[in-house]
């Protein structure tokens, strides 16, 4: 494979990728995609020398290994949904590239667009899934070995993050916060909301489950107590901490 071979292949990998990435809610990391298309290329380099069949056998080894290099760990919770979801990324790009290419004649001019095209189609189909309504669920954390137990609902507006731990944000009212006790610690944490900016508390919880399928599993979370909320109001979860459970 020659140098410019090469760069074509880091390219398609790294966008494939990407966009696996975002339609599972994980965030792009520019040196994991680099790693994870790496991968990708050096296995594509190998595969020319084996027939279909025997390359065929080793597509699915090769995408879960590019998903765990560019997602982490987290993408290995379900590793064949992993894989598959990547295999179906890098065939809506490819067939995005041959429509391009037939409309350009340009290789390079086809691969410029599609990497325009990549966080469009991601946010889409992501705005698409959130539309089918607002998905309800319960949710419990433990703070200062204290047990709390909260209904919410998935709110994939909320993109707020942690500037401490960088983790997604469960925000609920900050009057049901005081009526548990919560709001002798913790810390300000500015956000802009719907509402206007508002200053929440927030602290980070010992753990913080969510109830997905009649099963509890545990995500990396903090919680911040909004005063725009009205007290009763349900907890609202991030989409990303749903993603992450569905791996």
């Amino acid at each position: 494979m020659n140098a410019a071979g090469l760069l074509f292949e880091l390219t398609a990998d790294a966008l494939a990728l990407a966009l696996a990435l975002r339609l599972a809610g994980r965030r792009v990391r520019p040196a994991r995609i680099l790693a994870g298309a790496a991968l990708g290329a050096l296995a594509a380099g190998l595969t020319r020398r084996l027939s279909r069949g025997q390359a065929a056998l080793l597509w699915l080894p090769v995408a879960l290994g590019m998903m765990a290099l560019g997602g982490g760990a987290v993408t290995m919770r379900k590793p064949l949904r992993s894989a598959m979801l990547l295999l179906c990324a890098m065939g809506l790009l490819g067939g995005t590239l041959q429509a391009l290419l037939g409309a350009t004649g340009s290789l390079a001019a086809a691969y410029a667009i599609a990497a325009c095209a990549v966080p469009t189609m991601a946010a889409c189909m992501r705005r698409a899934r959130g539309a089918a309504g607002a998905q309800t669920l319960l949710l419990r954390f433990c703070y200062q070995d204290k047990r709390f137990n909260l209904r919410g609902i998935v709110d994939s507006g909320n993109t707020l993050r942690d500037y401490l731990t960088d983790r997604p944000i469960v925000v609920f009212s900050l009057e049901d916060g005081r009526r548990m006790g919560l709001t002798a610690r913790g810390r300000l944490l500015g956000a802009d909301t719907a509402g206007g900016r508002q200053l929440m508390l927030c602290f980070t919880p010992q753990t913080l489950e969510l109830n997905i399928g009649g099963g509890w599993r545990r995500v990396g979370a903090a919680v911040a107590l909004a005063p725009g909320l009205p007290q009763g109001s349900p907890a609202l979860v991030p989409q990303t901490l749903i993603d992450e459970c569905s791996i």
